[in-house]
């Protein structure tokens, strides 16, 4: 059943997949630009496609699993979900080995809200080894390609629009301190991201390491 989001709500999305076997997961937030009458079509197949692009040049050791979507803003709502389809590539294929889970590629996000509470991070698991050299990621190699090609993929479906239809999205951060600690967050604590800069420096997500979970 589609699931409709209403104009100016927030929809907290959870990227699930695995890596060694275990959870991974990344949470962003989106907020509809206009009534959406699927959540599933406008907005998680559109972040499924930019996610399906990369995986392919991931380490094996990544597999992504869905993507699901729940509007957590000004009322908690309903939650829709996108699985893969027959044919799509969700295991990284990467020729060569992985760096381990807790080492993570970096996007750095910054919104139209100043100082820390406008800003935010975004980690991709699933860095192949020859991709980085002293903790640096080759400007060269396909992961950072990719990890630049994806945070492009995600502005460009996800940036406020002039004059927005039926289904648009715009990306951003959700600041705790200003919208609440948990659901149902109020609006004003999401501000729309302007800026989606990958990072060469390698980050780490010690929640990710081997026995510990996400």
């Amino acid at each position: 059943m589609p699931i409709p989001v209403g104009n100016g709500d927030v929809v907290q999305v959870l990227i699930q997949g695995s890596i060694e076997n275990q959870q991974c997961e990344n949470v962003i937030y989106f907020k509809s630009q206009a009534a959406d009458t699927d959540m599933l079509l406008h907005l998680l197949a559109e972040i499924a496609e930019c996610m399906l692009a990369m995986v392919p040049i991931l380490a094996p050791s990544y597999t992504l699993e869905r993507i699901k979507g729940k509007i957590v803003a000004p009322a908690v709502g309903l939650e829709s979900e996108w699985t893969p389809g027959e044919g799509d590539t969700v295991t990284g294929a990467d020729a060569g080995g992985g760096l381990p889970s807790f080492c993570s590629g970096l996007i750095s996000l910054r919104t139209e809200r100043p100082g820390r509470s406008g800003k935010g991070r975004m980690y991709i698991a699933g860095v192949p080894e020859e991709s980085a050299t002293n903790s640096i990621l080759a400007v060269d190699s396909t992961f950072y390609v990719a990890l630049a090609a994806f945070a492009a993929c995600m502005l460009g479906k996800f940036k406020k629009k002039d004059i927005p239809a039926a289904g648009d999205y715009e990306w951003g951060v959700m600041s705790r301190k200003i919208g609440g600690e948990k659901p149902p967050f109020t609006v004003n604590g999401f501000s729309p991201i302007i800026e989606a800069i990958p990072r060469r420096e390698l980050a780490t997500t010690r929640s990710r390491k081997v026995g510990r979970g996400r």
